[in-house]
């Protein structure tokens, strides 16, 4: 190959020269105002020149110039055969040809010598063989070299001349072809891809562009542990519409340039990289490790719903920067059925975000689980920002969920509320209660019933539709899950109180953030998730399990739905259930009061550890006290059958079983009455004797 071809870029040069024919330039007087060749350079020196006719400025000609001796130019036009110019004054100048910046832009170097510019494929493949061209052809361009050896199944598998370019003297490519030289991802551009929005009419030059692109990438793909892996693809800025699912054959990488976003509601962008389906679901994921990144994805829902989804992945899948808008489907939408080859476990979306869908967020399946959803937003959406159906479990970090099924389009009639107005207040409808709910209205009050969530004071708006028996209805609001043996955690999750209450089964966890508040706490048994909040009293709650706060703050139990809750908080330990209650007191004091019926009268026992010297028995604080209703004293092993109670009351009892042994203090003893009475033989009530009068 010819030395790399390195221009000289001097301003304001230019000759006048009278050559004719296609013999090289010999120079001319400089023209007034300009230097000229000879003295603006030295002999040996490249550049670009520009040569026009004065008196015929059809006759033009743009080249690759070398300054000889004796004030001639050699030529070497930049592209096809020299100019035949006839006779008259002709201006030649020094300048900077666009081949350059193409080049520069494209990352490849000038020789000298070689044909090194064409304007589109079909000049490049009449050149024949060669050794290197720059193709010009708007969208396609770059660096091709020629390859001698038989191409012919590569070429077969790009017809659309992205990446190999059989010469027409045998379009097969068994005698070899132009081949795109490249660093980095591949552009859909090479293949044919129209950028802009179209109201559509650019979709099916598009959907022909990727098939075309991912026949050609197959032909190109590694193969690692039995999973094909295709080039990196650079989906580049502007606006792609499509008619059809982008789906690639194997596991690939692709990268938008950001989410830059103009008018929601239907506008374009400019900015970033914005994929726009009409009719279809944007991508589609059917192997493992694939990754999309940095752009948005916008819908054209309207009025009617449809499976099409932004991104829907059946294989585990990377997903950072992505809003997913307007879909007539969900945001994001993930099955997992081993039994029909789809694992989508261990996924991982950050910063994703799911606006103005169905869903935000759907994830179904028995191996659709250990998806991480760390950051993002689910916003706006006309069901659930989350709805989580996986078998096992999902973990979701710091996601923003607001206005979720209250949209305009939630009216009731073609797609169903989910929250609406009765008696000037708000109120969600109960999962798995919308037949039943649709004949049977709201309770009126702020209070719940078999069918309605009381949600708070609102009056008829968009979203939010006057409830009206027969209506359409469908639950709705921040999240929702509805496998009850999944184990899901929503950790530090945002929720506003624009939306319907997130709907969430006991097997869910949620840890903090404002979703602790925004949930309804469905009283059957087992049916609530346990919630780690902190209370208006600075106390953190376990809710249903408990609620643990230290200092002066009392601390109690919540419910326990049939099951034994287990917690530890500053070297305090409970047990519940089966399990005898326990405790333990760390260095320090504390106040522990245990009830029944959320009453706070009906103690059943108290435990304080203030520190004091004072008595037992002189009115004071008493440390260290236990004080229960009865206390039962067991033996060794803690048989209770032979176990016995210490008790307090004004008289010795009469009824109930009683054993030989148990003792009754006298509450209201008095100078001259007996302490207490001890049991002498078992009965019912059994047979109780005074002990020593005071």
């Amino acid at each position: 190959m010819a030395d790399a071809f390195q221009p000289r870029f001097v301003d304001l040069v230019r000759n006048y020269t009278t050559t004719a024919g296609t013999g090289d330039f010999v120079l001319g007087p400089a023209v007034n105002g300009y230097s000229g060749f000879a003295s603006a350079l030295s002999v040996g020196d490249r550049f670009y020149y520009s040569a026009v006719g004065v008196d015929k400025p059809a006759e033009r000609e743009v080249g690759r110039g070398t300054l000889l001796a004796n004030g001639i130019v050699k030529r070497e036009p930049v592209s096809g055969a020299k100019t035949n110019f006839t006779g008259g004054t002709k201006s030649i100048a020094l300048i900077a040809a666009a081949e350059w910046f193409d080049a520069a832009n494209a990352g490849i170097a000038i020789a000298a010598g070689a044909p090194r510019s064409v304007a589109d494929r079909a000049a490049l493949a009449a050149s024949g063989a060669g050794t290197s061209a720059h193709l010009r052809e708007k969208g396609r361009e770059g660096l091709f070299v020629w390859d001698g050896t038989d191409l012919s199944a590569k070429v077969t598998s790009d017809p659309a001349q992205g990446l190999f370019i059989a010469p027409a003297s045998d379009a097969s490519g068994r005698s070899g072809a132009w081949v795109r030289k490249f660093d980095g991802a591949v552009l859909p551009d090479w293949f044919g891809l129209v950028r802009g929005a179209s109201a559509g009419a650019n979709a099916a030059t598009n959907d022909a562009a990727f098939v075309a692109m991912w026949s050609a990438l197959a032909a190109l793909a590694q193969s690692t542990g039995g999973a094909k892996v295709l080039h990196a693809v650079d989906l580049g800025p502007g606006t792609i519409e499509i008619s059809a699912p982008i789906i690639a054959p194997g596991t690939v990488k692709i990268n938008g340039r950001g989410m830059g976003m103009s008018t929601v509601g239907g506008g374009t962008a400019d900015c970033g990289t914005m994929v726009m389906p009409i009719g279809c679901t944007a991508f589609r994921f059917d192997y493992s490790r694939s990754s999309l990144s940095d752009l948005v994805i916008f819908g054209d829902f309207s009025t009617t719903e449809a499976e099409y989804h932004g991104v829907h992945f059946r294989q585990l899948f990377y997903g950072t920067n992505i809003r997913c808008q307007s879909m007539r489907g969900d945001g994001f939408y993930a099955e997992g059925t081993t039994s029909a080859g789809f694992l989508a476990d261990s996924a991982r979306l950050v910063g994703c975000e799911g606006r103005n869908c169905r869903n935000g967020f759907y994830f179904n399946g028995a191996d659709a689980n250990v998806i991480q959803i760390i950051g993002g937003t689910a916003h706006n959406n006309r069901q659930w920002g989350v709805w989580e159906s996986s078998s096992l479990g999902n973990a979701y970090f710091g996601v923003e969920l607001s206005g979720n099924g209250v949209q305009p389009a939630n009216d009731g009639i073609g797609i169903g509320a989910a929250v609406v107005s009765h008696n000037g207040n708000w109120y969600g409808c109960i999962a798995g209660q919308e037949a039943a709910a649709a004949l049977n209205a709201p309770s009126g009050t702020a209070t719940d019933n078999a069918y309605w969530y009381y949600v708070k004071a609102g009056a008829v708006a968009p979203g939010f539709p006057a409830w009206t028996s027969g209506m359409s209805l469908r639950a709705g609001g921040a999240a929702y899950s509805d496998d009850s043996g999944a184990i899901n955690g929503f950790t530090d999750c945002y929720a506003e109180t624009n939306q319907g209450k997130a709907q969430l089964t006991q097997g869910t966890t949620v840890r903090g953030g404002m979703l602790a508040k925004w949930l309804w706490m469905n009283p059957a048994p087992n049916s609530s998730p346990n919630v780690l909040s902190v209370a208006t009293d600075g106390a953190i709650q376990f809710q249903p399990s408990a609620k643990v706060a230290s200092g002066s703050v009392t601390s109690s139990l919540g419910s326990v739905q049939g099951n034994a809750p287990n917690w530890i908080v500053s070297g305090l330990h409970a047990s519940f259930g089966n399990k005898p209650y326990g405790f333990y007191m760390d260095a320090g004091s504390f106040d522990i009061q245990c009830g029944y019926n959320n009453v706070s009268t009906q103690v059943c026992w108290t435990f304080t550890g203030a520190n004091t010297t004072q008595q037992f028995g002189t009115g004071a604080a008493f440390p260290y006290a236990f004080s229960p209703f009865a206390l039962m004293v067991q033996g060794n092993g803690r048989s209770t059958t032979n176990a016995r109670r210490l008790m307090i009351d004004a008289a010795a009892p009469t009824s109930g079983a009683h054993a030989r042994g148990e003792v009754v203090f006298n509450r209201n003893a008095a100078i001259g009455a007996p302490i207490g009475w001890m049991c002498t033989a078992a009965g019912t009530p059994g047979t109780w004797a005074p002990m020593a009068n005071l």
